[in-house]
């Protein structure tokens, strides 16, 4: 976790404009976050991406750097930075300004946006959470993808690479669940952005709605715009996002579809291990979410965040639920004398 992906898109018109301006080969950033999943500022905002779908046709189109020495607090500060960002508005002029900055060194007259961001300024805000606060002597709003790559700090990781096979391939470019997700975050934070910004309130992603509602002084027209967003989050499919995830992809929370997928015992052993450290890190962030999500429900009782407090309650059991199956199956195998070590050496 922690990794920033840098790519090069040679046919994208964004990405050749971005590589034209800046003088550089790659001309988008991203953060692996964990669990096969990285997360990105793109044209429909901060979204998470499932990192087995990133394919290219040359390794040199994309590359991995890493901070070395990193200690395990700091990346969790730099991941949950980018998460709390989740559903935030993509600065498209404010790409365009620090494009406009790196050319004419000039940014007095320039005013970004808090309310939005770019993909190298996400990536950057991150890593300033951890006091890292230039790249290549260029300041976190500022940053480009070509500062990332001449950092003097950050190293290159090259065992991250592997050739995919043609239906691999075609299995990319097919949307999946995430694209979903991401449609149904986009309509829903554009419709909550419209609802508050005819109060005058700007928030920037998903974690800061309740803050926004909170600000309108009115009892009772915070009152009536709580309910209007608690509507819009009910239509918008955000509530059941996990549930299309668990139709799409029934082996990360069945023991008995996970066999079918991996038939062979060591292989679904190593399946089922990798499954329980998924579920434990989701566990936690769930839960992480709740306590927070909690403290704010007995501050302000608005209905928008007991919506999502139930939500984080469900999603945190789910989690616990679907770990556990998959961590009672290993124990029966080690109390069964089938431990690591034998599963090593079975010939299957």
């Amino acid at each position: 976790m922690g990794d920033i992906i840098l790519t090069r898109n040679k046919k994208g018109p964004i990405s050749w404009l971005i590589r034209l301006f800046t003088i550089s080969f790659f001309s988008h950033a991203a953060l692996y976050v964990g669990n096969n999943s990285y997360m990105e500022a793109i044209g429909c905002g901060v979204h998470a991406q499932n990192i087995l779908r990133l394919t290219f046709r040359r390794k040199s189109d994309v590359i991995v750097l890493r901070y070395p020495g990193i200690k395990q607090q700091e990346i969790r500060k730099i991941v949950d930075f980018v998460r709390y960002h989740y559903g935030m508005a993509y600065g498209f002029f404010d790409a365009v300004k620090a494009g406009l900055y790196a050319i004419l060194g000039m940014k007095c007259f320039f005013e970004m946006k808090e309310n939005k961001t770019f993909c190298s300024q996400l990536v950057a805000s991150a890593y300033r959470e951890i006091d890292m606060s230039s790249f290549n002597g260029r300041k976190a709003l500022f940053t480009r993808p070509k500062d990332f790559y001449k950092e003097k700090k950050f190293e290159r990781v090259d065992d991250i690479y592997r050739e995919i096979t043609e239906d691999e391939v075609k299995m990319a470019r097919k949307k999946g669940l995430i694209d979903l997700q991401d449609k149904i975050v986009s309509l829903m934070m554009s419709k909550i952005w419209k609802i508050l910004k005819k109060e005058k309130v700007f928030i920037r992603g998903i974690s800061e709605i309740e803050d926004g509602i909170c600000q309108i002084k009115d009892v009772k027209r915070r009152r009536v715009i709580d309910n209007l967003i608690v509507q819009v989050i009910r239509e918008s499919g955000y509530l059941n996002m996990w549930e299309y995830d668990q139709k799409k992809c029934p082996e990360n929370y069945s023991l008995m579809e996970l066999k079918k997928k991996y038939p062979k015992l060591r292989e679904l052993a190593a399946a089922a291990s990798d499954k329980v450290q998924m579920w434990m890190d989701i566990a936690n962030r769930h839960q992480h979410n709740f306590m927070v999500t909690k403290v704010k429900y007995e501050q302000e009782h608005l209905e928008t965040t007991k919506v999502l407090l139930d939500m984080e309650e469900l999603l945190f059991f789910n989690a616990l639920k679907s770990g556990k199956e998959f961590d009672d199956f290993l124990h029966n195998l080690w109390n069964q004398g089938i431990t690591p070590e034998v599963l090593e050496t079975m010939q299957e």
